[in-house]
């Protein structure tokens, strides 16, 4: 996770989870979805075996899943720097998780 990434989520912190008196979170988006999507300039497969997405996949997960939220799918965009738009493939992919936290 960036450093810009990192820092969105320590001041969105009191609007994503709350405070129980003995100090625990208290998720405020309990039952609510989300999707998680990253993207990196590393071409496939160098982006998965240099872990440049696992680690973004598991902070934001953790983030999501202790303010309530359900992560009902990923998707993770490699090679930004050469290719500039998505793939036919990946909008296809998109639209499906759209339509799976849609139909949910």
């Amino acid at each position: 996770m960036n450093g810009a990434l990192k820092v969105l989520f320590d001041r969105s912190v009191y609007a994503m989870m709350g405070e129980r008196e003995n100090g625990m979170p208290l998720p405020l988006h309990r039952g609510k979805q989300a999707v998680v999507v990253t993207a990196c300039n590393t071409v496939w497969p160098f982006s998965v075996l240099c872990g440049q997405t696992r680690g973004v996949f598991r902070a934001l997960h953790e983030i999501l899943r202790w303010s309530g939220f359900r992560v009902a799918g990923r998707l993770a965009k490699s090679g930004c720097r050469r290719s500039g738009g998505l793939s036919r493939r990946e909008v296809v992919r998109c639209e499906k998780l759209a339509k799976k936290i849609c139909l949910q």
